[in-house]
């Protein structure tokens, strides 16, 4: 059966109510179709991405945590430097990556909001390629390079290792 044009008119027009068929019933209609939502340069929404959108809230919660950490210094004060430890290579590269770009995107995202307190925050990257037996050493890295705040890791195998670490450091 064919859905008349005042049919389909109507609901194009958000109407919800057609013509009724002779026995009573409304006709059918295609269910409606949301398109994804795309920027201008066609990528994706960010929530609709759900890396970073379970990223965002992360990050947003540590920046607001750190705000507190620190008195308010002018716009040329020091950075404010967090890491981020994921496998960016190896195996699970891909979990790796999809993480890190949602990181830059929130960093990118407070820096351009004039950052946490007029300070600019700095992401480091470390890469413990999802293995345990380079935790240590790249818990030693991401300390050295001066990190308040780590996101990650993304496996258990690698945190057991390095969270003893981190939070022996403050």
């Amino acid at each position: 059966m064919t859905v008349p044009a005042t049919c389909r008119t109507a609901v194009a027009a958000g109407r919800r109510s057609c013509p009724r068929r002779k026995d009573g019933l409304p006709f059918p209609t295609a269910p409606s179709v949301r398109p994804p939502v795309q920027g201008s340069n066609g990528t994706r929404h960010l929530l609709h991405c759900p890396v970073r959108a379970a990223l965002l809230p992360a990050l947003l919660t540590l920046t607001f945590a750190l705000a507190g950490c620190f008195e308010k210094k002018p716009s040329g004060a020091a950075a404010i430097v967090i890491a981020l430890e994921a496998p960016l290579t190896g195996a699970q590269t891909s979990n790796g990556q999809d993480m890190l770009r949602g990181v830059q995107l929130a960093v990118e995202e407070v820096n351009r909001a004039g950052g946490v307190l007029g300070r600019p925050v700095v992401l480091v990257q470390a890469d413990d390629q999802a293995d345990p037996t380079q935790a240590l050493a790249v818990a030693a890295r991401v300390k050295q390079a001066g990190a308040v705040a780590v996101i990650g890791p993304y496996n258990s195998g690698v945190g057991l290792k390095t969270l003893p670490l981190y939070e022996k450091a403050g």
